[in-house]
């Protein structure tokens, strides 16, 4: 677990980042310019995903290169059959983060048409299919099949969600110029959202810094942590946060900034009420939790005890983060991309520099305060 968690790191940061700014500029961007371009946002919408996938392949492949030479050097206690599997599952999970993000982007435009069933249906497909080819290919691969059966699911989403819209985008070979301005605007409005998405998306990458200095297994708690709470805070989050897109983006473009402010305050009020009870829920009933859900095999009753012990302090993160998560979707409506790039350079420094310092002091639980 620790090197798969080594391993996919990097990708998985990168991935999760460029993801999630997608995510939260993308959907209003391509609302506002449906009105503006009319008939030319089908040819527009194709530029955009040209443009993205060979953008992407020079990102993967020279990431993935630069990170399999540094591998043994940032980690020099590894063996060498150690970093040869890390390079394995690094290389499948920066192909993965080709596939994630491009399902990214066509679930944005998903969203912006408020078609939101089968994009939500099939974010569940990756890890189905990581759990079937951990059953039956684990013997032979090893931990990398987890990393294979994600990147499968991945592609599969990725495939039925873009054969569902294939009449809805051209693929010419010229487009007009103020197209491929439009496209350069938003890309350099989306470096902000990037440095923005650090809030959400740092900590495994931190923890893999700090975590295997306090002995063998603390990155893989961290790990499990963050698990639990990304799974229990996307299921009170991911409906609210991405239908209240259209309806704010809509607002603000009709100028109705009473409603605007309204809804924005009704939603964020209901995420607080509804992540509060799940963290008291999960912090009384942790142990409880930790035992149905993973105590077996070689997941013993020491590691419930030491992920227990964790998990009240993340998920009381977890209720402000997943306000963090509106209010961001609020920020890039309003077009406040440098404000919310700020929040997250800030919180990523934060954090790094907590974790070092209160983890020296309480040891794994200083990360978790840090948090």
């Amino acid at each position: 677990m620790d090197f798969y968690l080594l391993a996919s790191s990097v990708p998985t940061m990168v991935g999760g980042i460029i993801a999630a700014a997608l995510s939260y500029s993308l959907t209003p961007h391509f609302i506002k310019n449906q009105t503006d371009l009319g008939g030319l946002f089908n040819i527009y919408f194709g530029l955009f995903l040209k443009k993205s996938i060979l953008f992407l392949i020079i990102v993967s492949v020279f990431s993935c290169s630069v990170y399999s030479y540094f591998i043994s050097l940032i980690y020099p206690n590894l063996s060498a059959s150690e970093v040869f599997q890390i390079r394995t599952i690094s290389i499948i999970s920066w192909i993965g983060f080709n596939i994630s993000v491009l399902v990214s982007l066509i679930t944005s435009y998903y969203n912006s048409r408020k078609y939101f069933v089968l994009p939500l249906i099939l974010n569940f497909l990756p890890f189905l299919t990581s759990i079937f080819s951990t059953i039956f290919l684990n013997k032979h691969l090893g931990v990398s099949a987890v990393a294979l059966g994600t990147v499968l699911g991945t592609f599969i989403s990725f495939s039925i969600l873009l054969y569902k819209i294939r009449n809805d985008f051209t693929l010419s070979q010229h487009y007009d110029q103020s197209l491929y301005e439009l496209y350069n605007k938003y890309i350099k409005y989306l470096l902000f959202a990037i440095v923005a998405m650090l809030c959400f998306t740092i900590y495994q990458s931190i923890d893999s810094f700090w975590a295997p200095r306090l002995g063998t297994s603390n990155l893989s708690y961290l790990g499990y942590c963050q698990r639990i709470i990304i799974a229990f805070g996307s299921l009170i989050v991911i409906g609210p946060s991405t239908v209240i897109i259209p309806r704010l983006t809509k607002a603000i473009l009709e100028k109705r900034e009473l409603d605007f402010l309204n809804d924005t305050a009704a939603i964020t009020k209901l995420v607080i009420a509804l992540s509060s009870v799940v963290a008291v829920i999960v912090s009384v009933l942790g142990k409880q939790l930790i035992q149905i859900f993973f105590q077996r095999g070689a997941f013993l009753a020491s590691d419930t005890n030491a992920i227990a012990g964790l998990l009240p302090f993340m998920v009381t993160g977890m209720v402000f983060m997943l306000c963090v998560v509106i209010l961001f979707r609020v920020l890039f409506i309003k077009e406040k991309g440098v404000r919310a790039a700020l929040i997250g350079v800030i919180c990523a420094f934060l954090y790094f520099s907590l974790s070092g310092v209160l983890s020296s002091m309480y040891n794994l639980k200083g990360i978790a305060y840090s948090y």
